[in-house]
């Protein structure tokens, strides 16, 4: 009876362990390490909802890598993802406390605030434009584009509040990039 138990108990331990594991790995980018955009539309669920019980704050900013198509065709893949990992890694150490970093795909990242970004969005869109991204002995200069948007009783759903975020980046790419845009409701641009 005891051997039955243990071999039991052992494959009760490895199924829970073996089922963390998917879980992380379906919740987040296998890439960067970040959540991913099933991860993020479950917090964002949340954070409208509060948005729009209790008037909570809730700010959307879409950050896109500004040409990010002529990286991976100069350098390869393997470099597209090494910047890939380095936005990731910049965005994440200025996200602060009230904050999610997410990649979304491709070479967007999406920052969910439950709190007033004040500044804080154009000052990662710089520290993205001032951190050289470092590849054997090449300098590889990125800037990203933003848009931006925060919410509004006018949202009635996040995706609402998301399509406002990103026709505000369009904004900011058709600008002629590495700028910040925010959504016409809050302001006009940052």
């Amino acid at each position: 009876v005891l051997p039955v138990l243990v071999t039991t108990s052992f494959i009760l331990m490895c199924s829970d362990r073996i089922r963390l594991q998917w879980e992380r790995a379906a919740s987040t980018d296998y890439l960067t390490g970040l959540p991913n955009r099933r991860t993020l539309a479950h917090h964002a669920e949340k954070l409208f909802s509060a948005a729009s019980r209790l008037c909570s704050p809730l700010t959307v900013a879409i950050f896109d890598i500004d040409d990010f198509k002529r990286i991976n065709d100069t350098y390869g893949h393997d470099v597209g993802d090494q910047a890939l990992q380095h936005i990731a890694d910049i965005l994440s150490a200025g996200a602060g406390t009230g904050t999610m970093v997410a990649r979304t795909g491709g070479e967007e990242f999406v920052m969910l605030f439950d709190i007033c970004p004040d500044d804080r969005i154009e000052e990662l869109r710089q520290a993205v434009a001032a951190t050289p991204f470092k590849i054997d002995r090449a300098s590889i200069p990125i800037t990203v584009s933003v848009g931006v948007a925060t919410y509004s009783a006018e949202d009635r759903e996040f995706s609402d509040l998301l399509r406002r975020a990103d026709r505000a980046l369009y904004t900011a790419k058709s600008g002629g990039r590495n700028r910040v845009e925010t959504s016409g409701i809050m302001a006009a641009s940052v």
